[in-house]
């Protein structure tokens, strides 16, 4: 993963803090840290995991958001994250792409895009 990767996935800033033998990034969001992660010596695995942690904190408000129910049916089922705007069309991690949805309506919302 590169810094420009991370960064257009997360729509956010990311500072770089590395220092000679620790790499080290800081997600920036309206001038707050939103995550931060180290790895000491691969820079992409460092990357990897901020975006995961920013992602999964990401996916947690907006589970919270929608009162721990299904975003299409509103069913209280356990939630899976599913991108409105799919990742492999240039979907992003952003929160207002984000919904959560039972494994049911999202098998669905994937076999209405494959058609």
């Amino acid at each position: 993963m590169t810094l420009s990767n991370a960064e257009r996935l997360l729509e956010c800033a990311i500072e770089d803090r590395s220092t000679p033998g620790c790499h080290w990034y800081v997600a920036i969001e309206e001038g707050k840290e939103i995550g931060s992660a180290f790895h000491p010596a691969d820079s992409s695995e460092a990357l990897k995991e901020l975006v995961n942690s920013v992602y999964q904190a990401r996916v947690k408000r907006v589970y919270r958001s929608q009162d721990y129910k299904c975003f299409y049916c509103g069913k209280r089922r356990p939630l899976t994250p599913h991108h409105e705007k799919f990742r492999s069309h240039g979907g992003t991690h952003v929160q207002s792409n984000i919904v959560g949805a039972c494994i049911s309506c999202h098998d669905k919302k994937h076999k209405e895009r494959s058609k």
